[in-house]
């Protein structure tokens, strides 16, 4: 059973998602279970994420801007295996599922809808490899992708109707590792009984910019309208206690460039989103509990 709780400083696509600045920050919670099969082998999970963030029914035109909301998000779920298994390298491969669980986005003045309907699969690979006890790395690579495309439709008016089209979001590349050094391990006593450092490289790239329908002012989606080569870096500290669970707390520091355009005048009028910084800093706070 594990509980992850993420919260990313400024938003820069809630920001610019109306002209103004407000609701930006993010808090995603995470609820999952993880069950393994055939003698540690394989495993099946199951994610439910709930976020508490930009408001989801706003009005543009009002002078204001939208504010926070908690709200579901796409429930996951999925399935991986180990592939190889030696002493020192372990290496498994997965899937991963997400279904349109989470809200559409409404923008009540001028009356437009963005629906969330599409599924992402995302197939991955990790290794494990120990340079001794203590030093380890980590490697994940994964590729997520859109099954099909999100529908959305702008009216004058307060209900459904005027232009209606399709656009999709771009699939993401992405690569991970991991460097985590054991600094105390005491098995079998009770409290604390190990206490791990760790370094991470996170590094997520888009080979296509999506697909944007014309027609639809503003853009939809400002963070979708580009290619983005997105890198973060984490350094966090994990206990072991009582051998049973983990907890983790980690700070993210995103390196890559901010902005790069501004919003010109009337508000409203936004200029393409062309930045590979998604937000300003990063925490996570992870909590895993083992049954057996």
């Amino acid at each position: 059973m594990f509980f992850n709780y993420q919260y990313m400083k400024d938003m820069d696509t809630y920001k610019r998602f109306n002209g103004r600045s407000g609701g930006s920050d993010l808090s995603l919670y995470t609820f999952g279970l993880e069950k393994t099969l055939f003698c540690g082998r394989m495993s099946v999970d199951f994610l439910v994420p709930f976020s508490y963030s930009m408001d989801r029914e706003f009005r543009q035109q009002a002078n204001s801007y939208p504010g926070s909301d908690s709200q579901l998000e796409d429930i996951a779920f999925g399935a991986k295996g180990i592939i190889i298994d030696r002493e020192c390298l372990t290496v498994s491969g997965g899937v991963r599922f997400e279904a349109p669980t989470g809200d559409d986005i409404h923008n009540t003045q001028p009356n437009r809808t963005w629906k969330n309907d599409a599924w992402a699969i995302t197939p991955y690979l990790a290794s494990i490899y120990s340079f001794s006890e203590d030093l380890f790395i980590q490697n994940f690579i994964s590729y997520r992708l859109i099954t099909t495309g999100n529908s959305a439709y702008q009216s004058q008016g307060m209900g459904p109707g005027g232009p209606t089209a399709d656009f999709r979001e771009p699939a993401i590349f992405g690569v991970d590792t991991q460097l985590g050094y054991w600094m105390m391990r005491n098995h079998g006593s009770r409290g604390v009984t190990g206490l791990m450092a760790s370094f991470e490289v996170h590094y997520a790239a888009t080979f296509d910019g999506g697909y944007q329908p014309s027609g639809f002012n503003p853009p939809l989606l400002y963070n979708l309208d580009g290619n983005h080569d997105i890198l973060n870096l984490t350094a966090g500290v994990t206990a072991l206690i009582n051998d049973r669970s983990t907890v983790t707390a980690a700070f993210v520091a995103p390196v890559r460039n901010g902005p790069q355009s501004v919003i010109p005048p009337p508000p409203g009028n936004l200029g393409p989103y062309d930045s590979d910084r998604f937000f300003d800093w990063g925490l996570t706070i992870q909590f895993n509990y083992f049954f057996n």
